[in-house]
């Protein structure tokens, strides 16, 4: 099962039909939302912000975040080449702070390569190590006020593996992080199963919170990351919003994880996502232990949602979808993705939406703040490897 770790839906032309989930609606017709809309917004290329780098650390890391703290946009991540949390002000870009966590000893959170985190303030920061299934709290000086074990990995029967990461960050609302989880095995159908799990630092307690959309279990979707969620909080402050990869409908929840809304989106780009098996029994058969090709040419072949991010600056939700390249392109060694970002109003209207080059722009690393959208520039960090350069969109 921890092996797990290591890492069609057919476009409906008709009316949606109503959800059966109670208080729950949906929005009306497809291509209201697809390659038919309205396009108020447009994307200006504001400027390059550049953070400077020190020599331990590299462009890319597996937990990053934009948190307006104070009224200031702040970048932070979590360096894995010295254990350590980075936060920048993106009004200077200049370095704030670097806080060294120990690895081992009284205030160990663990060697964090695999690990993610989730800024409340500049001397507050909960980190999770996935290897670990352990939460951390620790202060600005790397001093642990606590900890707390999320999921034994040991243990049969475990809803779901807490997954968070660069796509799926965790999301704080009230006394509550929402995590969002993989899957431990495949199933013959996932209407029993949860996709985020929830803890409440106040009393340590766990739940597992958010239905897989009926899609997951029509069929087969490859590998575990398309079973991965990406939330955000609702722009009312009060709800999340929930993405998952293989489905058009975005949905919106209350704190409790109870189905209020769903809402279709797709990105002119894509025209429809196929599974890798019609049959959902297939992934049940198969040995997921052995190199399987199929399912990975699949899964980095075949587009999908990646990220819901909420800016309550401007009152848009932005859903990032991956276009990957073909089957053909990608034996052929074109294995760049590129990706487009939809603009969509507080009641999920799209109002834009722009395509970018994956060799100029990096799809994982788009972010929302005060300042703007951020998105981290490749081809900028490949001239100049001291800095950590992004474009800032205003809309």
């Amino acid at each position: 099962m921890f092996t797990m770790k290591v890492k069609s839906l057919i476009v409906v032309m008709a009316v949606v039909v109503s959800s059966c989930t109670t208080g729950s609606s949906e929005s009306s017709m497809p291509n209201d939302n697809w390659k038919s809309f309205d396009e108020t917004v447009v994307f200006e290329d504001e400027k390059v912000v550049q953070l400077p780098l020190d020599a331990s650390t590299g462009f890319w890391h597996y937990s990053m975040s934009v948190d307006v703290i104070d009224g200031v946009d702040v970048l932070s991540f979590i360096n894995p080449m010295n254990n350590a949390i980075y936060t920048y002000d993106l009004m200077n870009n200049s370095l704030m702070s670097k806080t060294l966590l120990d690895k081992q000893g009284p205030n160990a959170v663990g060697a964090l390569n695999l690990a993610t985190h989730k800024l409340v303030s500049l001397d507050s920061m909960f980190i999770f190590n996935l290897m670990h299934g352990v939460m951390y709290l620790s202060n600005s000086e790397g001093k642990l006020v606590k900890k707390s074990t999320l999921v034994n990995y040991k243990i049969d029967g475990v809803m779901g593996n807490p997954e968070p990461s660069l796509s799926s960050p965790m999301v704080l609302l009230g006394n509550k992080l929402y995590i969002s989880c993989s899957i431990d095995q495949y199933e013959k159908s996932y209407r029993e199963r949860k996709a985020v799990m929830t803890y409440d630092f106040l009393t340590d307690e766990t739940a597992y919170v958010i239905d897989y959309p009926e899609t997951y279990s029509q069929a087969y979707w490859g590998p575990v990351f398309k079973y991965i969620p990406s939330l955000d909080l609702g722009l009312d402050g009060e709800s999340l919003v929930a993405n998952f990869s293989v489905e058009p409908k975005i949905q919106k929840t209350n704190d409790r994880g109870e189905l209020l809304s769903t809402h279709y989106e797709m990105p002119s780009y894509i025209d429809k996502i196929e599974p890798l098996d019609s049959d959902i029994k297939t992934a049940v058969r198969i040995n997921h232990n052995v190199v399987n090709p199929e399912k990975k040419e699949y899964g980095l072949t075949n587009s999908d949602f990646n990220k819901i991010i909420s800016d309550p600056y401007r009152g848009y939700y932005y859903r990032v979808a991956y276009i990957r390249p073909t089957l053909e392109e990608f034996r052929s060694g074109n294995t760049v993705i590129d990706f487009s970002i939809s603009v969509l109003t507080e009641d999920f209207k799209k109002i834009g939406e722009k395509l970018f080059d994956g060799s100029i722009y990096r799809p994982s690393m788009i972010f929302s703040g005060k300042g703007g959208l951020y998105i981290g520039r490749t081809d900028l960090y490949s001239q100049n490897e001291d800095i950590m350069p992004f474009s800032l969109f205003k809309l």
